[in-house]
């Protein structure tokens, strides 16, 4: 009885372990939610994107960045403030933190939404996720 319990307990523990994993590379998309542009993304000190133009729906995101490493736990998102000559704060860098809790087997996609208050969250997804415009619960 004992033997069999124990090949339940592994059964049950490798089942869990096969939900979630700790790391992925995954394609990195940014989600700009500022009335403006922002450029020079980055995870983590690794390269997200390029250039983001200002706000609109549906037109939020840009290049899609492949391969990216993802580990759970804290994510540090860095990025400049950008939109031409006549913007206040050309060329600032800003940076935000938000908590990634777990990465899916199923995940392919990390998305970064970058608001305007200079915070961020980050959520992965099988396939690319909706926008998530001020006042989604986080």
């Amino acid at each position: 009885m004992l033997q069999l319990l124990k090949l339940c307990l592994i059964l049950s523990l490798s089942v869990l372990a096969g939900c979630a994993t700790t790391s992925a590379n995954l394609t990195v998309v940014v989600y700009n939610y500022w009335p403006r542009a922002i450029a020079d993304v980055s995870i983590n000190g690794k390269y997200a994107g390029g250039s983001f133009g200002a706000y609109g729906p549906g037109g939020t995101g840009s290049k899609m960045v492949t391969g990216v490493p993802i580990t759970v736990g804290e994510q540090k998102i860095e990025w400049l403030l950008d939109g031409g000559k006549k913007q206040s704060r050309l060329g600032e860098k800003i940076s935000a933190t938000a908590v990634l809790k777990e990465i899916p087997r199923d995940a392919k996609i990390l998305a970064i939404h970058i608001y305007p208050d200079e915070t961020v969250f980050v959520e992965t997804a099988e396939w690319l996720p909706d926008e998530k415009p001020r006042g989604y619960p986080r």
